[in-house]
């Protein structure tokens, strides 16, 4: 009798999507029924990896491959970890598919024959606003964001299409950790700026329960309906939203 396939899945917590790993697995079940395929035919083995660093996702794999004998590996991972998973993978022949939101630009090589990569694309989604924002608001804009996502190429990716688009002037604003952490959101600088130069629009990028401190405190400031804000696409999904609904009325 033929055993059901095995699949790992990697569980990091997200601060951009904190259900995808329920909302994940919910699809491919749904998928698998249309198919007709029953959880006699596949199981998941889950292993919770924390924030998704490099040293829990391999030791996660390395327990996935070597003690459950998993034949798929998935989940969400950063893609700059996927070079250090290429080789676990090639040499046990086993097959990786994951999932990212597309914080980065993924490598033009891509990661050999074993990995499948299969991301939202936030990158692309954020050239294509920044072209946007110019067109439609003026040349003249102003990037917030925290350290954290200063490190991926969001920001990188909304000033190329806003220059493609002929801004002449994008002010980055990045607020360090003691003035952007769990404990609160300090944007006193960042509006002491806009009361200086005050720019055609602002985007804002953050995630988590900082997107909806950010959005309070711009609900209450003097440039909520006289400058446009552009917000990264996760800090507009209506399960983020559902907290700061009230802000709209």
């Amino acid at each position: 009798m033929n055993r059901p396939l095995k699949v790992g899945f990697l569980m990091p917590y997200s601060g951009i999507y904190p259900y995808y790993a329920q909302h994940v697995m919910a699809g491919i079940y749904c998928a698998a029924m249309k198919m007709k395929l029953s959880q006699q035919d596949f199981a998941f083995v889950p292993v919770y990896v924390g924030q998704g660093g490099t040293k829990a996702i391999l030791e996660a794999l390395q327990k996935l491959l070597f003690f459950e004998g998993v034949d798929v590996v998935t989940g969400m991972v950063n893609i700059k970890i996927l070079d250090e998973v290429r080789p676990l993978l090639e040499n046990h022949h086993k097959l990786g598919l994951f999932f990212d939101m597309g914080e980065l630009a993924p490598s033009p090589a891509g990661y050999g024959p074993n990995i499948g990569l299969i991301s939202m694309n936030f990158w692309q989604a954020q050239y294509a606003l920044g072209q946007w924002a110019v067109q439609e608001f003026g040349k003249d804009g102003q990037i917030i964001m925290p350290i954290y996502e200063a490190g991926f190429n969001l920001n990188a990716a909304f000033v190329d299409g806003a220059g493609a688009a002929g801004a002449e002037r994008l002010h980055s604003m990045v607020l360090p950790e003691n003035l952007a952490n769990k404990d609160g959101l300090n944007l006193d600088g960042f509006f002491a700026a806009l009361e200086k130069d005050t720019p055609h629009f602002v985007h804002a990028i953050f995630t988590g329960k900082m997107g909806n401190d950010f959005l309070q405190q711009w609900r209450s400031s003097k440039f909520y309906d006289t400058v446009p804000l552009l917000m990264v696409e996760n800090m507009a999904y209506e399960d983020m939203l559902d907290d700061v609904k009230h802000l709209g009325k």
